[in-house]
Order: structure tokens, then C-alpha cells, then sequence
């Protein structure tokens, strides 16, 4: 049976979101599901089910990359790129990959 289920608590960190998703998979029963992410953040939300979440069976949907036309889009991507390097950093120097 195929079902879609929204979870609506957040979390204050990517880590702590996918650990929490895995809980109540297991409570569930459920091995795989899709996880919907930005283009900006699946690197860093893959990197961290594949160390921390082996069991997981996970489909990804990216919203599609597009390029910016205006100067506030583009320093809006650039903002989102940093922040994502940066985390990407983070989680890294914490062990969570």
C-alpha cells in the first residue's frame, strides 16, 4: 500500500529532521521512501543518510536547478550555495558524514 505522509514538525537541523523521518519509518514499518529537496540542499541531506542512515531506502526528488535573471535572484542562489558549503563543512568537521 502506498501512501503519502507529511510530517509537520520541524526540526532545527537536517540532521535531527532525517533522524527524526527515520524513527517513524521504523515505528511504521515503512523502508523506503521519497525525500523532496532543493537542488541546493540534496547533497548534504544525501551525504547524511548514506553515513548516518545506511538502512534507509531513499528516492530523491530535486526541485530542478534553475538559473537566476535578476541580481537579487542570483545573490539570493549565492546566499543558498554559502550556507550549504558551509553546512556541508559543519557536518563534516561533527562526524554526521
Amino acid at each position: 500500500m502506498e501512501k503519502i505522509i507529511l510530517l509537520k514538525k520541524i526540526n532545527k537541523n537536517t540532521f535531527d529532521e532525517l533522524n527524526e523521518i527515520n524513527n517513524f519509518l521504523i515505528t511504521k514499518n515503512i523502508d523506503n521512501f521519497v525525500l523532496f529537496t532543493s537542488y541546493f540542499h540534496y547533497l548534504r541531506a544525501s551525504k547524511i543518510i548514506k553515513s548516518n542512515f545506511p538502512k534507509l531506502n531513499v528516492y530523491y526528488y530535486q526541485e530542478e536547478n534553475y538559473e537566476s535573471l535578476t541580481i537579487t535572484g542570483k545573490l539570493k542562489d549565492y546566499s543558498i550555495m554559502t550556507y550549504e558549503a558551509i553546512s556541508l563543512l559543519y557536518n563534516r568537521i561533527s562526524g554526521k558524514f
